[in-house]
């Protein structure tokens, strides 16, 4: 599934759809941090998590997982960076009228999708040489 959605987002990057790209990688990462977030607090804990804790995760909104995978350190400060200002995009883009986005902030956009995709190949890539390699 991973690869399949990197894929279609390397697409979108090259038609040029980047407001398309942020929502479709804010949905993406809303998903692949509550995951990696609750395998993390799993192994931490070195045991199976309640269903009343894994809620939590899943409760929180997307910014607030976000710093919950910088903080158990499933991204870096670059990532976390990154992340953080897609959600911003994806929020603006989800509640204006794409009409009325001026060139400077479909620059922006433009910009935050293709630093957030980076990010993603770097979190794939890291997690393929993690699951690669014994611990």
């Amino acid at each position: 599934i991973a690869d399949e959605e990197y894929n279609t987002l390397s697409r979108l990057l090259d038609n040029e759809d980047f407001k398309m790209v942020i929502v479709r990688m804010s949905a993406f990462f809303e998903e692949f941090l509550s995951v990696q977030c609750m395998m993390k607090l799993r192994d931490e804990k070195m045991e199976d998590i309640a269903n009343k804790d894994l809620d939590l995760v899943e409760e929180m909104g997307h910014s607030d997982r976000i710093r919950l995978a910088r903080l158990l350190r499933v991204l870096d400060a670059k990532q976390h960076g990154y992340l953080q200002r897609m959600a911003s995009r994806r929020n603006e883009i989800a509640h204006t009228p794409w009409s009325s986005i001026d060139e400077e902030k479909e620059e922006d956009i433009r910009d935050a999708a293709i630093k957030t995709h980076d990010a993603l190949y770097t979190l794939f890539d890291d997690l393929t040489i993690k699951t690669a390699v014994p611990g």
